[in-house]
């Protein structure tokens, strides 16, 4: 009996060094792989944006509320390092913002809406979340279509303020998703023969592809 408890526990401890020396075997053949983490170069970009814009312009002391579709590009530089982002921007877009208050016959329409601003903000292994502001631009036409001459087109300046955050697809290209708010001053447009002051001020909510430069 004791010559067969012995058998039985060698048996067993052939078994287990064996399973060992297998379960080591497996997982010498099958490393563990890490996934890549796409991270974004300082430098130079360009990009292509679109979205849709909403608010109000005050005509004389009429306000008729606008709304409509903004796309167009940009182009900036930024530097990346530590955990921070720092740079500047430019665009400019076409828009079909407008809006027309029947009770008082006033209506405005936003030809075109630029900007130059800063961005700074928050750099997680290439996903990025910034403020950014600068100066805004916006050409508008105003009209008061009981008036003669009925209508007039200036170039508005103000301010631009707002937020967004970056993901990238590629080394070299991301993808943003923006929040801006332009506030412009009021502008003399010359409708019936007088000067008629009017304003802007626009929600924008837009999507951006962005392509990096390689760094040389």
């Amino acid at each position: 009996m004791k010559t067969i408890r012995l058998a039985v526990l060698a048996t067993i401890a052939v078994a287990a060094s064996v399973g060992f020396n297998v379960r080591g075997a497996v997982a010498a053949d099958y490393p563990i792989y890490e996934i890549p983490r796409i991270t974004q170069p300082s430098g130079l970009y360009v990009g292509l944006f679109a979205g849709w814009g909403w608010g109000d312009s005050v005509v004389s002391t009429f306000d008729p509320e606008i709304d409509g579709f903004v796309g167009g590009g940009l182009v900036g530089w930024e530097l990346r390092r530590d955990g921070f982002l720092v740079g500047v921007e430019g665009d400019i877009g076409a828009t079909g913002i407008e809006g027309v208050n029947t009770v008082d016959s006033t209506s405005v329409e936003v030809n075109w809406l630029a900007s130059l601003r800063l961005r700074a903000g928050a750099d997680m292994g290439g996903f990025a979340v910034y403020g950014t502001g600068g100066v805004a631009f916006a050409n508008m036409d105003a009209a008061i279509t009981t008036a003669s001459p009925p209508s007039d087109t200036q170039t508005l300046t103000g301010y631009v303020i707002g937020a967004g955050m970056e993901a990238p697809l590629t080394e070299s290209l991301a993808a943003r998703l923006e929040y801006l708010f332009y506030d412009f001053n009021p502008s003399d447009f010359m409708i019936g023969g007088a000067a008629v002051q009017a304003d802007l001020r626009l929600h924008v909510v837009r999507g951006a592809l962005v392509y990096n430069f390689p760094v040389l």
